[in-house]
């Protein structure tokens, strides 16, 4: 999303509204056409929830299936960027953000986590980038929260597949890692410039404009934490898997 925002000049909204985002991302939380894009999860709505626009080429949201995104009911749309990631990397990186959500929005740790210790750790890093100390972290929650998630971005392609397959329908599939890659992220750019239709000689120095501005260390979340030898390492969470 910041990729977009600084690629088009113009703010991307969310289906849901997160407010730590917004000093990052400030059209967070819209779901209009005051935005370029509105992003969504496979966990916020799936292929069930777009019907077609009758006598229109474009599509809205089932806001009767999903009543909590009433918000988005003006929402037409005809196109779709779908960007995969490793699930490797994206489940780890889902089970913290879903640990540290349960502590600092809902207020429900789990008992591994409800020491002050633990709690305090929580809370004082970010809600999307955080980490997990050793002496919290509870390896057999992970693997069950791991699997329900695998399980889960299996069957996202399923409705992957619908989407594709309806009428009218234009899809961009990105990769994650190219979008993070030195090397590939340009030419994953350049795709998403064309797709949104952003044209022109000028396209090339917006690319590098708006990787300039990603790159700056004031653009990304606080990561520092997940340095320390006291936090649980990727290779630490699926070393027993």
């Amino acid at each position: 999303r910041l990729l977009l925002d600084f690629l088009s000049g113009v703010y991307t909204g969310s289906v849901y509204g997160d407010p730590s985002l917004l000093p990052l991302l400030p059209g967070e939380g819209r779901c209009d056409r005051s935005v370029l894009a509105v992003k969504a999860h496979p966990t916020h709505i799936d292929s069930f929830d777009i019907l077609p626009v009758p006598g229109e080429r474009f599509f809205r949201l089932n806001v009767t299936r999903k009543p909590q995104y009433l918000k988005c009911a003006q929402l037409r749309f005809n196109s779709a960027i779908i960007v995969v990631r490793d699930p490797y990397f994206s489940i780890w990186a889902e089970y913290k953000r879903y640990v540290n959500w349960r502590e600092v929005i809902a207020g429900r740790p789990r008992s591994r986590e409800s020491s002050p210790a633990c709690r305090q750790a929580l809370r004082s890093q970010p809600l999307h980038s955080g980490a997990l100390l050793k002496s919290c972290f509870d390896e057999t929650h992970f693997h069950a929260h791991a699997y329900h998630l695998a399980r889960s971005w299996k069957h996202s392609w399923f409705h992957y597949g619908r989407f594709r397959e309806m009428p009218n329908a234009r899809l961009l599939r990105l990769s994650y890692d190219d979008l993070l890659h030195p090397e590939r992220r340009r030419a994953a750019l350049r795709r998403m410039a064309n797709f949104v239709g952003l044209a022109g000689g000028g396209v090339e120095r917006t690319i590098d404009c708006a990787t300039a501005l990603a790159d700056n260390p004031k653009s990304h979340r606080d990561r520092h934490a997940e340095d320390s030898t006291e936090v649980t390492s990727l290779r630490d969470a699926y070393r027993n898997a």
